[in-house]
Order: structure tokens, then sequence, then C-alpha cells
């Protein structure tokens, strides 16, 4: 497994239940977006009150193409306030603001 993975497995088993059946759909997506990004372009995904950036990009392609990533568009759909990001080859997590960052990858 690498960086990419375990970003993608994360946000994948945070999905609301609700998404289930795009859970797949959306982790794959999820790593196809990452793979090879770091060091080059963004690779944080992040969710304030709605998806931001990359993550509002996946959301669109797996989950809900008219998300509008902003006024509590996808409300419950995945953990507010939270944001990966891969950094010399480690997937960091932040969830909560002020909150300090864990690397998920590798443990």
């Amino acid at each position: 497994m690498g960086a990419a993975q375990a970003v993608a497995d994360w946000w994948s088993e945070h999905l609301d239940e609700k998404y289930a059946d795009r859970r797949e759909f959306f982790k794959d997506a999820i790593v196809r977006y990452l793979d090879g990004r770091e060091g080059q372009q963004e690779t944080t995904l992040k969710v304030d009150y709605d998806p931001l950036g990359l993550m509002l990009a996946i959301v669109r392609e797996t989950i809900d193409p008219e998300c509008r990533g902003f006024l509590f568009s996808a409300k419950g759909m995945l953990p507010n306030k939270t944001q990966t990001w891969i950094l010399d080859g480690q997937a960091m997590l932040q969830h909560g603001y002020g909150a300090p960052a864990v690397r998920i990858w590798p443990e």
C-alpha cells in the first residue's frame, strides 16, 4: 500500500453509509487523483463544511455531480473540518480546526 491508497482508504471508510454503493468508485477516484502528484501538484483533500478543491472534483465525479461545494451541499457525506495530504511519502490527517496532524501512513 502507498500513501495515496492509505488516504483513499481513510476517506472511503468515513463516507456516510447512505453512499455505500459508491464507496469503491470514490476510493478508486481518490487514488487516481493523488497517484503521482506528490511533489508536483496539490495532494490535499479537504472538507470544511463542504468538499473543496480536489475533494469537490472527486465528489462530483463519483457521488453527486450537482454538489456545489458551498452552503452545506454535502452535509453529512464526509467528516467536516478534515483534511488529508501527502508529504515526503507520508499520508497525513488533520481532523478539526487546530488539531494536530497525525501520520496515517506508513504506520
